[in-house]
């Protein structure tokens, strides 16, 4: 519970215009989920175990798992769009 309120004051000062571009922003697995429309908790472990996927590992604070969430947009928008390439976003 502390780290949930924790998190919910730090939340409070965050500057609105700069929360979701900070590079450092961490996200919770709750977060990551809902990023992902409301996968479940046994979609991003499969994610996590597929070297092919090279989806961004999370970092553990305690017991408790959080992503840097610019990982993760960078690596939707690596993602091929339906209908592309595969390497099609690669640089």
């Amino acid at each position: 519970m502390l780290d949930d309120a924790a998190a919910h004051a730090a939340n409070q000062n965050e500057n609105p215009d700069t929360a979701k571009t900070d590079p450092r922003r961490l996200i919770g697995a709750v977060d990551l989920r809902e990023l992902f429309g409301g996968v479940s908790e046994m979609t991003i472990a499969r994610w996590l175990r597929d070297d092919r996927l090279d989806f961004p590992k999370p970092i553990r604070i305690a017991t408790r798992r959080y992503w840097y969430r610019a990982e993760v947009i960078r690596w939707i928008d690596a993602r091929p769009r339906e209908g592309e390439p595969e390497n099609q976003n690669e640089n």
